[in-house]
């Protein structure tokens, strides 16, 4: 991973993220597979209010694509770890962009991996993961 604006984060907020950031990578990799680039730009900006670990995060297309992760300052590495943002915006980097006509098959696409990426990872029970799949699919 290519670490951008991690000078934003105090030490011990960095050792979290870059903690959190690597199991998150791990266990996406371990589930779908290597990732298709050599290295992965992730650039990180901390939220001082927010009731989320991570309130938002994206996908950058561009020669070498990366994410963008916006952390609550205050979240703990098991909170980061339970949010599905970072396994979110990971799955969007197993399928081509799509056009914007095809935004719905994306996002539905990168939700249904997140939850099988949380669920082998053992962030997330049967149970749960059975609830998110149904709850997405009563939308």
């Amino acid at each position: 991973m290519v670490y951008q604006d991690l000078h934003v984060l105090d030490g011990k907020q960095q050792a979290i993220v870059k903690s959190w950031l690597n199991q998150g990578l791990k266990t996406t990799e371990q589930t779908l597979g290597p990732l298709a680039q050599s290295h992965l730009p992730v650039k990180l900006q901390n939220v001082y209010l927010s009731s989320e670990p991570v309130p938002w995060g994206a996908v950058n297309r561009s020669e070498v694509d990366g994410i963008e992760l916006h952390i609550s300052y205050f979240a703990t590495q098991q909170q980061l770890i339970s949010d599905w943002t970072l396994y979110h915006e990971l799955a969007h980097l197993y399928h081509p962009l799509l056009d914007y006509p095809d935004f719905w098959l994306a996002e539905g696409l990168a939700t249904y991996l997140q939850n099988i990426i949380m669920l082998h990872g053992g962030v997330i029970t049967t149970d749960e993961y059975v609830q998110r799949i149904m709850a997405g699919l009563e939308r």
